[in-house]
Parts: structure tokens; C-alpha cells; sequence
């Protein structure tokens, strides 16, 4: 960074390679940092070429710019290949950014196919005429798109980091994370005050379908403090963040996909284990051919140990065997020596021609067999009011404690460890006891949530004296589809104070709505305060609230209840807002279910938004809803905004009424308002989800914007609830069943839509979750219309969608129209 140059640095250490790159300015050779817009800090290398950022102040008019350059095959750079490529929105200038005099990208980071890439800005301070000192409550996280239209870069998302001020908060350090598996889900960021004012500073884990279109403060993300005692008084323990990076793990890039799924013990003393291995082939491939061997000693982990399994020849796969992408499961047999082991084996696979497709050792714990089996297993289970599941487990078990000539012992009793969850952790076999070589059967009742439940199983003699334990694994299903939720409520986000109609000040009304999930009818008792919050430091007064307390029901079950609360604004200046918080609870001796909002008194002349605070609209599973919005200019000059119109679950479709013929998550509006107006909106609501796990509610916000076409800042102005109605009793909602990919003739990718008779539908596609685009549809036995839409029949409608084999992915969304 002192010279501005970019250098190549040998893997393997030593000195640097080749003509350092000197992109701008040539170095004077004085000592000290080069001249701003001559630095260089951010850089990453993809598919031969590498990105490197600019170091400009950061500010409109000097915002960051991101530079790119060619290597050639030996890895030199090419500098007549050098260009720009993107530039970084720049703050506004004279913003308070806590001292930050430039904001420059510290770390870039470039997705996999190359199509996306991250930008992590930095604050920094100048002590001493070097900016080396960070300011890091000034600094945001960008996505990049490259836009194969245009063939261009374009920032797309913007994330607020923290959970402080709203100006970002990272230190310069991102990198893209896993979740569930799968690769590039989340982008982690270097972050303080990731809880609020307090701290702490940490790292900050969002996942990519979050990161907000607006730059925005996320709601929901993984935080992780560096320091591990923080609560939420602090104390603000600093940290020093920096640069994150996030080693893959080679398994995570396997070729093959092993899963060892059933393990039988012995029948007999002296008998194999049997051993079902599933297999997923990723090579790129088919596979004709399988050879299980032992594991090479040097490979082995610690205190594992390997054989020769059974066969141990090539196994042929018949017919044209695993294509690439498919599964496969083998049976191996292993010696019953091995008990109780982990043992490692290698996997080769081999294409048609017999040359290697790849080789890969995996490792698995056998059971031991000197005690017990757990031959079979079941669950059945039953909601409760409450919203959890109540399961009763049955295993059948098979007593092996005479095996290896031993006399063994009765199984008397049973013990599931850690005993949480359980009804009765410690209960009695059926027959009791089982004999040394019988068969007999446990029953427990666990109450909990769908998922995978591992405890270890423990049996014991009659006396407690001979005992063995064993690892078992259940999967709780979801009872009857889907899981009883818990009952939740929802307040407005963020209103704004407004005159009362009989002319007595400023008050705010904002709708509380409580919904009951439970099988029985419920009453709750409610009350409200006000509450702490750094960005609000305004405490209401109890008297503020009209009704400050009451209670709401019965509310019978599934349904939910609305109440209008108004606020007294009378202890807010204009730009000042409060926070307060609604908890409801149905006895004492029950969590409450609190939920919290903001109200806030609009500056002079500000353009206020209102809507209808008597309930929130609702939007049904496959239809739509209208809403109006007033936009009031307050001020006595002619004001022209821009808005943009969002919901914070991202499954709403926006748009003014059914002349906008495609509804978008994000949707922008212009308008000039004179003195005084006040101009209304009707708006189209429509969800594009199937209602599948859906919460009880979104949010409809509006943010304005600032700064023209090329966003720099946004002010969010409005916030109010919108309930998701759920399906009718017997209802099937609309949506994608079925995908299927046909090879033949032509690329084709099928995608079966369960849909209802009369209404419209489009299918949309995206590589990216983030731009959505029309998909080009053709319907099997069925018409088109002139729209690119398709009706519905009331059944299944089987959708074609060209596509090509080689896309690394691609998301697929139907919307439905009334």
C-alpha cells in the first residue's frame, strides 16, 4: 500500500515475482502513503484477472472506484487490459460519519461463477495526516451484479451492517459463507455494534436474499461477538476487526457425495456387519464402475482404524450407470472384529473407458454390537395448544450381550440422556426384561419441534448394575404437515406523528393485532410502555398511551384480533422519535409475546405518509389486496420525491392497480407535490409465496430517496403491518410441485404448477434471487396468452422452460393474478 502497487507473491513464499504493476500515478519513491486517489486497498483475483479498488475519499463526487486487469497464462499482469469498472455509491458530503474522513473498500470478494462480487468499505480517520486510524461507524457492504445484457457491473444491494446508527458499521472485511450446506448462502461481514449503541463488536452473517435492494439496516442475521461475555448492557468492548476470510473445507468440494445410511450388526457371532453406502455423483460424469479399499494409515484420523471391505473387487453398476447428479446405494459387508470402531474406507470412481472420475475416503463410527441394536423405529405424534409437538417414540430392540460367548444380561430398564424433552426419560422395556439374544420393544413420549433428535440410549439389568449405552438418532416429523405454530402479535414499525383531527396536537395511531395459533379459543391481557432504544431516545410517559392496557378476546382459534392504540406525541420534537413495546400474555405463569414499534414527529416541511390505521390489510395465499397511502407534502414549496415500496418478508408483489401489469418486489414512484397536497396511492398487494411456512405477517415500508438516479442515501418514512392470510380449510394454494430436466430433444426444464380454475399465472426466473426476469413458458395441451401468462385450470398445468445443461443454477417463482 506505500508505493500504490500491486505485487505477485510466490505461494510458496520468497521474493515477489515478476514487474510489480504500478496501475496509476507512477510512485515518486518518497517515503509515506501515495496521494488519495492513487491508493490501492481492496483486491481479488478470479479466472485470470485481478479486482482491485481505488482509494478515493469515498464521497459523491469522489466516490471509490473499482479497477480490473488481465494476468496472462503464466499469471503476469497485462497493464494494457487495465480498466474501470464500477464505481462505489458515494456518501453524501458533510454527513456525520463519526469522524470518518475517507470511506474506501478494504476488501473485495468474487462469488464463484464470477457473477457477483462484494465490496466492504472501511472508515477512516486522520491522526497524524496518515487516515491509518478506522472510523468504523462509517462504512457499508455492497453487491455487485454483472449484468450480461449490458455486460457491465452494477451494485444491487446495500447493507446498513450493525444494528446502531443506520450509517453501517463494518471494518472492511467480507467474504461469502455456507448454510444448510450449500455454498455462497450468506455474506459475513466485520461489524461493531452489531446489537446497538452498546456493542458488541463482532462479526455479522446476512444471508444474500436479505441484503436489503436500499441500503438498510437488516432485521435478521447471525451476529457473533468477539467477546463472548457480552450482554445487552455491554460492556462495548472494541475488538480490533479487520479482514474476514472463510476457509473451504475440501469436503464441501467433493466429487462424490457418500452417505452411510443403514448399519445392521451381526445376525450371529462371527457374522459381517451389513452396510448400505448411498452415494451422490458430482463428478461431472456418469460412473460405470465402483471399488471400495482400505484407507491409506498416513489418511487415517486419530484412533481410527481400516480394512478390506466385501467385495473387494470393481463393482459394475448396470446400465449406463450413475449419471451425473444421481445417487446409487451399495451394500459392503465388514469383518465383526471391527465393533465399536470408526473406520475409514476410500471410494474410486471410474467412467465407462475405466479412467479415474475421482477417489474419496470417508469415514463412519460402527455400532457396538457386544450390547445392543435398535432394529426398527417409529413416531407418531400430536399437536399441542401451546405450539408444540408431542411425539411418542417406539424402538425395537434386540439385546446382543451374549454375543462373543458372553452370558449377558436382561434389559429391565431404559434411559434417554439428556433427559430434556422427555415425558419420562427413564422407562421399562416391553417384555420386561428382554433376554441376552430377544427382541422386545421402548416407548417414550418427548414433547419438542420437528427436526433430528441424537440422544444416547442406555439399558440396565434389574438391579442398575450391568449397563450399555448406545448413540441413536430420531427424525421428529411435522405433525400433520405442518408444525402448530406459537401465537404471535405485530405492531406498525414506524409511524409518524400527526395534527389530531379536534386540532389537540400531535398523536399517532398505530394498529396492534394478536393472532391465536392454538386449537382452543384464547383471551389475552395486554400492556403497553415505552422502551429504550439508542436511535430513540425520547421515553414516553404512560399517560401517552390511549388505552395503555386491556384485554383482547376470546379470540377464537386461528383467528386474530385488531385494536386501534392512538399515542400522545406531545414529547417530541420534530426529527426526535420513541420506541415502545405491546406484550400480551394469556396467564402468568406463560411467556408474554411482546412485539415493538416506533412513532417519530416529522421535521418542518417534511413529506409525511399515512395510511389506513384501522387494521392491516390482509393478503390471502394466491390473491391480492389494495391498500391506500397518503403522501403529504407539509411544506409551502413545491416538493418532488422519490419512494421506494417494499415488504421486509420479500414475498409481496407491489404495484398501483392492475395497469401495472407485472408486480415487483421493490416499487419505485415519483411525485411533485405542491404546497400542502396530499396525494394518494392504491396499491396492489399480491404474494408470491404458496403460503408454505409463511409468517403471520410483513411489513409494508416506504423509504425516500435521495441523490437522483444513482442512490447514495434513503430515509425510511413509513412502516406498517401486513397480515398473510393462509389458506382456506381443504384449500390447495397454487404453486410449482414438480421439476423435472429433459435432456431431449432440446434442453427442457419442466416445471409442474398446481393452479385454480380462472386465474392467470407467470412464471419468472432468476439466477441470483435478486433480479427477477419473465420466463419464456410453454404449456403442455394448453395456450399461451398474448401476455406470455397461462390460465388455470383448477388442476396441474405442466409449464415448459428452456434452459441450458451448464447453468450452474437457476430459481424459478410462479406469481398468480386474480
Amino acid at each position: 500500500m506505500e508505493d500504490g502497487m500491486i505485487y505477485r507473491i510466490p505461494a510458496g513464499g520468497g521474493a515477489p515475482s515478476g514487474t510489480p504493476f504500478d496501475p496509476l500515478t507512477p510512485d515518486s519513491g518518497d517515503p509515506g502513503m501515495p496521494p488519495v486517489n492513487d491508493r490501492l486497498w481492496g483486491i481479488a483475483v478470479h479466472n485470470k484477472q485481478v479486482y482491485y479498488a481505488v482509494w478515493n475519499t469515498g464521497y459523491a463526487g469522489d466516490e471509490g472506484k473499482i479497477r480490473r486487469v488481465d494476468l496472462d497464462a503464466t499469471g503476469a499482469i497485462i497493464p494494457s487490459t487495465d480498466m474501470e469498472i464500477l464505481a462505489v455509491p458515494g456518501e453524501t458530503p458533510g454527513a456525520s460519519n463519526w469522524s470518518a474522513i475517507h470511506i474506501p473498500v478494504a476488501d473485495i470478494e468474487i462469488s464463484a461463477d464470477g457473477q457477483r462480487m462484494i465490496l466492504a468499505q472501511r472508515g477512516q480517520r486522520d491522526w497524524g495526516g496518515g487516515f491509518i486510524a478506522s472510523a468504523n461507524h462509517a462504512g457499508r457492504v455492497f453487491v455487485a451484479q454483472w449484468d450480461t445484457s449490458i455486460s457491465s457491473w452494477g451494485i444491487t444491494n446495500t447493507l446498513q451492517s450493525g444494528n446502531s446508527w443506520g450509517r453501517g458499521e463494518t471494518y472492511g472485511g467480507a467474504d461469502f459463507g455456507m448454510e444448510g450446506g450449500v455454498q455462497e448462502e450468506l455474506i459475513w461481514c466485520s461489524s461493531a455494534d452489531t446489537a446497538d449503541s452498546m456493542g458488541p463488536h463482532g462479526i455479522q452473517g446476512v444471508r444474500i436474499t436479505d441484503f436489503p435492494s436500499v441500503s438498510a439496516i437488516v432485521d435478521y442475521s447471525y451476529r457473533v461477538p468477539y467477546d463472548p461475555d457480552y450482554t445487552t448492557s455491554g460492556p462495548d468492548y472494541k475488538g480490533v476487526g479487520g479482514d474476514i476470510d472463510i476457509m473451504q473445507d475440501p469436503q464441501d468440494v467433493r466429487c462424490v457425495e457418500i452417505e452411510v445410511r443403514d448399519i445392521e450388526c451381526p445376525e450371529e457371532e462371527g457374522a459381517p456387519f451389513s452396510i448400505d453406502v448411498t452415494l451422490t455423483n458430482l463428478s461431472g460424469q456418469a460412473v460405470k464402475y465402483l471399488w471400495f479399499t482400505p484407507c491409506p494409515a498416513d489418511e487415517l484420523p486419530g484412533s481410527a482404524i481400516t480394512g478390506t471391505p466385501n467385495p473387494d473387487d470393481i463393482i459394475e453398476i448396470p446400465g449406463a450407470g450413475i449419471p451425473d447428479g444421481g445417487t446409487y446405494t451399495q451394500n459392503i459387508t465388514l469383518p465383526t472384529s471391527v465393533s465399536g470402531e470408526k473406520f475409514c474406507l476410500r471410494l474410486t470412481m471410474l467412467d465407462s473407458t475405466g479412467e479415474e472420475c475421482c477417489t474419496e475416503k470417508f469415514c463412519f463410527d460402527l455400532p457396538n454390537c457386544d450390547c445392543l441394536e435398535v432394529i426398527d423405529q417409529s413416531v407418531t405424534c400430536e399437536p399441542q395448544p401451546n405450539g408444540l409437538i408431542k411425539y411418542t417414540i417406539e424402538l425395537t430392540v434386540l439385546n446382543l450381550t451374549n454375543f462373543n460367548g458372553s452370558a449377558g444380561f436382561d434389559f429391565a430398564h431404559a434411559t434417554f440422556l439428556p433427559p430434556s424433552g422427555f415425558v419420562d426419560a427413564s422407562v421399562e422395556p416391553s417384555p420386561n426384561p428382554i433376554p441376552p439374544g430377544g427382541i422386545g420393544t421402548v416407548e417414550a413420549c418427548y414433547i419438542g419441534l420437528p427436526g433430528s433428535l441424537c440422544v444416547s440410549f442406555a439399558v440396565h439389568d434389574s438391579d442398575l448394575v450391568e449397563c450399555c449405552s448406545q448413540e441413536i438418532c430420531i427424525e421428529l416429523p411435522e405433525c400433520g404437515g405442518e408444525p402448530e405454530l406459537p401465537d404471535t402479535c405485530k405492531l406498525d414499525d414506524l409511524i409518524p406523528c400527526r395534527p389530531n383531527a379536534d386540532g389537540g396536537g400531535l398523536v399517532a395511531t398505530a394498529s396492534y393485532t394478536i393472532c391465536n395459533n392454538s386449537s382452543v379459543p384464547r383471551t389475552y391481557t395486554w400492556s403497553a410502555t415505552s422502551i429504550s432504544d439508542p436511535a430513540c431516545p425520547v421515553t414516553l410517559p404512560p399517560s401517552a398511551f390511549s388505552p395503555a392496557s386491556g384485554t383482547i378476546g376470546p379470540v377464537p382459534p386461528g383467528g386474530c384480533v385488531t385494536i386501534p392504540i392512538q399515542i400522545n406525541c406531545e414529547g417530541l420534537e420534530p426529527g426526535f422519535c420513541a420506541a415502545y413495546q405491546i406484550c400480551a400474555v394469556i396467564t402468568p405463569d406463560l411467556e408474554p409475546i411482546c412485539c415493538t414499534g416506533k412513532v417519530f414527529a416529522p421535521e418542518e416541511g417534511a413529506v409525511v405518509i399515512g395510511g389506513d390505521p384501522s387494521e392491516p390489510v390482509a393478503v390471502p395465499v394466491g390473491g391480492s389486496a389494495t391498500t391506500e397511502l397518503l403522501l403529504e407534502n407539509t411544506s409551502n414549496e413545491l416538493v418532488t420525491a422519490d419512494f421506494v415500496i417494499s415488504d421486509t418478508a420479500g414475498i409481496l408483489g407491489v404495484r398501483e392497480g392492475l395497469a401495472d401489469t407485472v408486480a415487483g418486489n421493490v416499487y419505485r414512484i415519483s411525485v411533485s407535490l405542491g404546497p400542502g397536497e396530499v396525494y394518494p396511492v392504491d396499491l396492489l398487494l399480491t404474494r408470491f409465496d404458496d403460503g408454505t411456512n409463511s409468517p403471520d405477517f410483513t411489513s409494508l415500508q416506504i423509504h425516500r430517496l435521495y441523490g437522483g438516479d444513482r442512490v447514495i442515501s434513503s430515509e425510511r418514512l413509513f412502516s406498517v403491518s401486513v397480515r398473510l392470510s393462509r389458506s382456506r380449510e381443504g384449500e390447495v394454494p397454487f404453486g410449482i410441485r414438480r421439476i423435472a430436466l429433459l435432456a431431449q430433444p432440446e434442453p427442457l426444464l419442466e416445471l409442474t404448477i398446481a393452479t385454480r380454475l380462472g386465474r392467470t399465472y407467470r412464471v419468472r426466473e432468476s439466477i441470483d434471487l435478486i433480479q427477477w426476469d419473465d420466463a419464456a413458458c410453454s404449456v403442455l395441451d394448453g395456450v399461451i396468452n398474448r401476455d406470455g401468462t397461462f390460465t388455470g385450470t383448477g388442476g396441474e398445468v405442466i409449464c415448459g422452460v428452456p434452459c441450458e445443461v451448464t447453468d450452474p443454477r437457476r430459481f424459478f417463482m410462479v406469481v398468480e393474478n386474480p
